[in-house]
C-alpha cells in the first residue's frame, strides 16, 4: 500500500505528540493501517486525509479506554480504602486484643 510508505511517518508523528509513550503511538499508527487496509477495495488507493481521519477516531478511541480505565482503578482505590476503614472501625470498637498466656 503506497499510503503505508507516504503517511506513516507523519500518522506516527501526530500520535507521537498526543499520546505517552513511543509504543503507544506505534500500536495506534498500526491500528490506523489496519482499518485502513480492512476498508480499501480492490487495490484502491487511501489518500492522506483520509487516513488522517481514520487516525483522529483512533485517538479518540484510545482517549476515551484510557479514561475509562483511570475512572475504574479511581473507584477500586477508593472501594479498597472505604473496606479498610470499616475494618479499621470495627477493630477500635471490639478493644485491644487480649493475649493468652500458657503456663
Amino acid at each position: 500500500m503506497a499510503a503505508h510508505a507516504a503517511c506513516h511517518d507523519r500518522i506516527y508523528r501526530y500520535f507521537r505528540r498526543r499520546t505517552e509513550s513511543p509504543a503507544t503511538a506505534e500500536d495506534l499508527c498500526a491500528e490506523v493501517f489496519r482499518i485502513a487496509w480492512e476498508k480499501s477495495g480492490a487495490g484502491e488507493e487511501l489518500s492522506a486525509m483520509f487516513l488522517f481521519g481514520v487516525a483522529q477516531n483512533v485517538l479518540r478511541n484510545h482517549l476515551r479506554s484510557a479514561a475509562r480505565s483511570a475512572n475504574l482503578m479511581l473507584s477500586l482505590q477508593l472501594e479498597r480504602t472505604e473496606q479498610l476503614g470499616s475494618l479499621q472501625l470495627e477493630r477500635t470498637r471490639a478493644g485491644p486484643r487480649r493475649r493468652r498466656f500458657r503456663p
